[in-house]
């Protein structure tokens, strides 16, 4: 059977029943629309009987018009996801009477019943539950938008006329649902880490796919979500055993705060590897209480932070309250905001701006160690070197905005660790005034940055824009 065909009835077929979810379609006069858009076009490429294409698109009707009995479920109750589930295996079975009915053409239609219930079913929840639907995007239960197909098909309008469209083919499968249910961690891991999570490069990577979509999810259901936590930020350090670079890609969701005292609850989720010995997701709910005072442009703050490892899902499966570790942890901040010029009289000349001068100082007690220590941090700084009008040497070698430096710096000493140091540094190059060369290739804007750091190493990246001019016409390349 031609699989165009499949499709563009299936899309079609969609596009009609959806109207039945909000029960805004009554299911006589729809018989009638899909009968005469469809029905001849099924009957050319089946040689079906009219009494059985007329059978078939009422077995459709009774499929979509279920889901409209379902609309209200509230899937925050586990019993009616497992009643609605059993409901669905159920109208799932009524698919059979469709297939064989089409089998009796000698064509091979036995997708077709599964990839119609596919496409109700997603539609169902697109229109009634868009933060259940979301939930499977993130899972790729259901792919994003930017993978759906499209399918161009013809069909005729009121007037018998023969009208070409075309429509977006969503590929999803119910059958992907089902087995992520059986089995929600095979699942996950087939989608996010099928490999392992063998190095703090894998276990970054993974953070950074899957963290962002699921701030995006936890927003809509109005959690406060957030990704890409520092550990030196005020109130969300939980212990120094996690100021490494395998950990600083952290999931923090906060699902209550006091509005009357500074504290709050939640859970943060981290992603380790093989090679920090801890391969898999660890759940840690947290509490947090925070005190902040401020004087002029002084920062002044304190927070008691304590947790505990309570699940962690790995190769293996799920450990539940395996290694528990309660830890606590007491901090006092100091922090400022400084700006400093080098030339007071010519402010837009050499500059130096120090983003947020920090001093921590902290006390962490789990039952696996006992620690203490502190920071002077120096974060988000930028250096710029910019010519002034009266200095003709660098405005002949630097560009119009200058160049730019920015660097962080930490120095620390820990019981733990001892003195250890942090940072990195970086430069950026921006030409903006643009530049011909042989008379037709113009650089219109040039930029390079260099960063160095602790952590990364060494980074490099370089972005221009040339016009290329070839009698009147020109090519950009970017």
């Amino acid at each position: 059977m031609n699989k165009q065909f499949i499709n563009s009835i299936i899309s079609e077929l969609t596009v009609f029943l959806s109207p039945l979810f909000a029960g805004a379609e009554d299911t006589y006069v729809l018989k009638n629309k899909i009968f005469a858009s469809l029905g001849w076009r099924i009957e050319a490429i089946t040689n079906l009987p009219i009494s059985d294409i007329q059978a078939i698109i009422n077995d459709a009707i009774d499929i979509a018009d279920s889901f409209k009995d379902w609309r209200d479920i509230d899937f925050s109750d586990v019993e009616n996801i497992i009643n609605f589930f059993s409901e669905l295996a159920k109208l799932a079975d009524k698919l059979d009477e469709i297939k064989d009915k089409l089998n009796t053409t000698g064509e091979d239609f036995s997708s077709f019943p599964k990839e119609l219930f596919d496409s109700l079913f997603f539609e169902y929840l697109l229109l009634w539950h868009p933060t259940v639907y979301n939930i499977f995007v993130v899972l790729e239960v259901i792919p994003p938008p930017n993978k759906w197909k499209k399918i161009d098909y013809v069909t005729s309008d009121t007037n018998g006329q023969l009208v070409r469209q075309s429509s977006l083919l969503v590929e999803m499968s119910y059958d992907n649902l089902i087995d992520f249910l059986k089995n929600p961690f095979n699942k996950f891991k087939d989608i996010y880490f099928p490999d392992g999570i063998n190095s703090r490069v894998e276990a970054i990577n993974i953070s950074e796919k899957l963290f962002p979509r699921l701030v995006s999810l936890f927003r809509s259901l109005n959690i406060d979500a957030d990704y890409g936590i520092s550990p030196l930020d005020i109130g969300r350090d939980y212990g120094s055993d996690l100021s490494n670079k395998s950990f600083q890609n952290i999931l923090t969701l906060t699902i209550a705060q006091g509005q009357k005292i500074n504290a709050a609850f939640g859970i943060s989720c981290m992603i380790s590897s093989k090679e920090d010995g801890k391969e898999g997701i660890h759940i840690l709910p947290f509490g947090t209480y925070n005190e902040v005072w401020l004087h002029e442009s002084w920062l002044i703050a304190s927070s008691l932070t304590g947790s505990i490892n309570v699940l962690t899902i790995h190769d293996g499966g799920i450990d539940i309250f395996q290694n528990t570790d309660p830890s606590f942890k007491i901090a006092a901040f100091l922090s400022r905001l400084i700006s400093l010029n080098s030339n007071a009289a010519e402010s837009d000349n050499k500059k130096l701006l120090i983003g947020n001068l920090l001093l921590e100082t902290f006390l962490s007690y789990s039952q696996s160690e006992f620690d203490y220590g502190g920071y002077l941090s120096l974060r988000n700084n930028n250096f710029n070197i910019k010519s002034s009008k009266s200095d003709g040497f660098l405005s002949k070698i630097l560009p119009q905005k200058g160049i730019s430096s920015n660097f962080d710096i930490q120095i620390g000493w820990t019981k733990k660790k001892g003195i250890h140091f942090r940072g990195g540094v970086g430069l950026e190059y921006t030409l903006t005034k643009p530049k011909t060369f042989f008379d037709f290739l113009t650089l219109e804007n040039f930029k390079w940055k260099l960063k160095v750091d602790s952590e990364s190493g060494l980074n490099f990246s370089i972005g221009l824009k040339l016009i290329v001019q070839f009698q009147g016409n020109n090519l950009d390349h970017k």
